[in-house]
């Protein structure tokens, strides 16, 4: 996520996943390939990590984001 490569973190989701992001909902890898070409890479967002949580089946990363400007 934070070397801002693209197809490198949509590679990391399967065919048919959604990301929750702030109550919205994006689903399957070309929206999520969109949303993370914007929001992420185009606006320069790293990610810091502080634990993964099996929720149910569903994988919840709550993270700390910092916009590089």
């Amino acid at each position: 996520m934070n070397a801002f490569d693209t197809e490198g973190i949509v590679a990391t989701f399967a065919d048919d996943a959604y990301v929750n992001d702030n109550r919205r909902e994006i689903w399957g890898k070309d929206a999520i390939r969109k949303f993370i070409a914007k929001e992420f890479v185009g606006d320069q967002v790293t990610m810091d990590v502080r634990e993964i949580v099996d929720h149910y089946g569903d994988v919840i990363v709550p993270r700390q984001i910092r916009r590089h400007l």
